[in-house]
């Protein structure tokens, strides 16, 4: 799957007089539904989307937790 992004020409904050350089930045292009979400991910596996919804609530759960404890 193909990541779609934009240039973005950026300064060095902490070397102002530094010449700027370009940067890729990812671009977003939209949403998804977690409905939609667990039909392709049960599609392209042999998961029933009900145990799909059950990894996903859990990585909900999960993930936040991480990140404070970081």
């Amino acid at each position: 799957m193909a990541v779609k992004f934009k240039v973005v020409e950026m300064g060095n904050p902490s070397k102002p007089e530094a010449p700027k350089k370009f940067y890729p930045r990812v671009s977003s292009t939209g949403e998804i539904s977690l409905r939609d979400l667990i039909k392709e991910l049960s599609r392209q596996s042999t998961v029933s989307p009900a145990d799909v919804l059950a990894v996903l609530e859990s990585l909900i759960e999960v993930v936040p937790r991480h990140l404070e404890a970081v």
